[in-house]
């Protein structure tokens, strides 16, 4: 099952050779205002939370120290689970785990996050390095798990990739527009703005936060990954 919008009560699987995606998408819940829990091989300054998110990390490690959680399922499903309901979290090396803890022992933790899940509302995202694991083990893992759109699955109509563009060149692709940016720069009217910028946000393709009285638009990796694939 793939979808566009991550919903609670799912666990969700990325493939993607850096956790950019599943990052993205983190950052959306998180910037929801839902608490947020990272279990990470990667450094906590490697994860630019929305200013006033209730984020949680935790590095994957056997070494017992500070905030390092021992990569074993049974320790990571328990510190899970004292998350509050509708919580969002975010594996980023699931293929670390299975390294350390087997395929099958994967497959089962996967079930029982999904359990997990359903009861309590979390939204979990795992994030695999496709080239680590074997095809038919990434095709077991995508049974017990939903998927999230991605750039090839993606078809927008004119009216949508003229913002998309005009995002990626007045920014670079990197900084942040105002809603006044692109009403001036396209010339549109500021509902017909709203109504496409809130269109692009739901598939993934662009972030919107709220900074004071303005709206900021920027890129996601998702729509990076569009506008080159359609260069």
């Amino acid at each position: 099952m793939m979808d566009t919008d991550l919903r609670p009560g799912s666990v969700y699987l990325i493939a993607e050779e850096k956790a950019h995606l599943s990052t993205d998408h983190f950052m959306k819940l998180l910037g929801e205002g839902r608490p947020g829990l990272v279990l990470s091989r990667r450094c906590r300054e490697g994860f630019d939370a929305p200013e006033g998110s209730d984020l949680c990390f935790q590095w994957l490690s056997s070494d017992g120290a500070g905030d390092c959680l021992s990569p074993g399922f049974e320790a990571c499903r328990s510190r899970i689970a004292e998350m509050p309901p509708s919580a969002c979290v975010l594996l980023d090396r699931l293929d670390f785990m299975i390294f350390r803890n087997g395929f099958r022992e994967t497959l089962s933790f996967i079930r029982d996050l999904n359990d997990l899940a359903e009861r309590k509302e979390y939204t979990i995202i795992l994030s695999v390095d496709p080239r680590t694991i074997m095809s038919r083990e990434l095709t077991m893992l995508e049974k017990d798990t939903r998927q999230v759109c991605k750039s090839e699955d993606i078809l927008l109509d004119e009216e949508l990739s003229s913002v998309l563009f005009f995002v990626q060149k007045s920014s670079g692709g990197e900084s942040v527009l105002k809603f006044r940016d692109i009403q001036e720069g396209l010339e549109l009217s500021r509902p017909t703005v709203r109504k496409r910028i809130l269109s692009l946000a739901s598939l993934g393709l662009i972030t919107v936060l709220k900074k004071g009285r303005s709206n900021l638009v920027s890129l996601t990796e998702l729509g990076r990954s569009y506008i080159e694939m359609s260069d």
